[in-house]
């Protein structure tokens, strides 16, 4: 909740000062990447969450690196592949140096902990389901 908070405080701030922020972070997108960026922003603000989906080359990743710059986030990239599974997403079984079995948070998982941001690069290869 107070991760939401902060995110509220840091767009009121942006949309507050004369100058879009959009433009100030972004000045090398493209105008319909800006108002992409814009409407993201928006979304935020409202409380909602983002799936950004596009064709490939189309600015998706600039898009995003730009949101994360505006709102102060560290931005993760977790790459899909078609055998991924949930449990892929979400943890993954490993052995500690005494070869005891330990679970290691996904970087999906972890950003979703400190409320950070997540790109899931390539979701389309998932298996539906």
């Amino acid at each position: 909740a107070s991760s939401k908070v902060d995110l509220v405080a840091r767009l009121k701030q942006c949309f507050s000062e004369q100058q879009s922020p959009v433009g100030r972070v972004s000045p090398s997108l493209s105008q319909g990447q800006r108002s992409a960026l814009q409407s993201m922003l928006e979304n935020l603000a409202s409380g909602a969450d983002i799936c950004l989906v596009g064709d490939r080359a189309s600015g998706k990743t600039s898009v995003v690196r730009a949101m994360a710059t505006l709102l102060g986030y560290h931005r993760r990239v977790l790459f899909c592949y078609k055998d991924m599974t949930s449990r892929d997403l979400l943890q993954r079984r490993s052995t500690d140096a005494r070869g005891n079995t330990v679970w290691q948070n996904s970087p999906l998982l972890d950003s979703m902990l400190s409320g950070g941001l997540t790109v899931l690069d390539g979701i389309d290869r998932l298996p539906r389901g």
